[in-house]
């Protein structure tokens, strides 16, 4: 099943013409490859295994391969860290080592966390429910216009809920959430990729796996809906939470945002794309209206050198 889920890679395919005779085989393999997977497997093995298996692709690779070149290379990862050598972890030779080491294992736990809970939500639908599971799991493939359309009300609805639970719940001064997310993720004074998986177990599942998998259950997302969703999710966790400078684009936005609310100790910046902070004045930093004008300024500035290296 492992080796099925992994050479399935034909899902872009589906963004694609209809037209070409080469797309249209592609499209045929990948329906038997699909069909043959869900009759061979229980539909919730599918579900849950595909989503570990993304998330090592989409977040714990990239954020492994970041940690190597701020390890490796930290005289170079310094200079495009927004926070400088703080942005390469706390503490000293050993202790840093240790440091390191205890937020990629419970992180890697968090994650498991995450996809146990979302086993959890499918069998109490399935068996204590007796209702359909709550993902479409079905042969029928969604068209590139639903799932793009079931990505784009997902990430709407993760950002709105995530807004609020981490500004209300998670850093409400009173409760036991938020002082737990305090003393763990909070401990750390600028993030980096791994950081966005580390927290406390409960303000984890509370503040980050429950707004990213309800949007699906809530939409009853198409488990392939489900799967790029949960990439798009990934990627966006591994780069918002590197504190690199280079990223560009409204990524570049998100990521100083998340930095920022790391440097502020907490005091805003609540959800990544900026947008609820900026209406309940909550920004700590640039706005989004700021970024948007740094992007369009960035491309302009590399069109202008593109075409000036050209000229020359």
């Amino acid at each position: 099943m492992l080796d099925t889920l992994l050479s399935m890679s034909a899902l872009p395919l589906l963004f694609t013409s209809y037209n070409s005779w080469s797309t249209s085989l592609n499209l045929l393999f990948f329906y038997i490859t699909w069909s043959t997977l869900l009759l061979s497997h229980p539909p919730i093995k599918i579900e849950l295994i595909g989503s570990l298996i993304i998330r090592v692709l989409c977040f714990w690779l990239p954020a492994l391969l970041f940690l190597l070149f701020d390890v490796g290379i930290p005289s170079l990862a310094k200079n495009i860290k927004l926070q400088g050598v703080r942005g390469l972890g706390q503490g000293r030779g050993g202790a840093k080592a240790i440091h390191r080491a205890k937020v990629i294992g419970w992180a890697l736990l968090n994650t498991v966390l995450a996809v146990a809970v979302q086993g959890a939500i499918e069998f109490f639908f399935t068996e204590v429910l007796g209702k359909k599971s709550a993902l479409k799991i079905s042969s029928k493939l969604p068209l590139p216009g639903e799932l793009l359309w079931g990505v784009f009300r997902g990430i709407v609805l993760r950002e709105i809920s995530q807004f609020y639970i981490h500004r209300f719940v998670l850093h409400d001064e009173s409760g036991f959430l938020a002082r737990a997310h305090q003393t763990w993720q909070h401990s750390i004074a600028a993030p980096w990729s791994v950081v966005a998986q580390y927290d406390h177990p409960v303000a984890h599942v509370v503040g980050r796996a429950l707004p990213t998998y309800l949007p699906a259950v809530l939409f009853r997302f198409h488990l392939l809906t489900w799967f790029l969703f949960l990439a798009v999710v990934s990627v966006e966790e591994v780069t918002t939470f590197s504190g690199y400078s280079t990223v560009y684009s409204m990524l570049g936005g998100a990521t100083k945002r998340t930095d920022k609310h790391f440097e502020a100790n907490g005091e805003g910046n609540f959800a990544p794309w900026g947008l609820l902070d900026w209406m309940h004045g909550t920004t700590v930093g640039p706005d989004i209206a700021e970024d948007a004008e740094d992007a369009i300024d960035e491309h302009e500035e590399r069109k202008r050198r593109r075409l000036q290296k050209k000229h020359e």
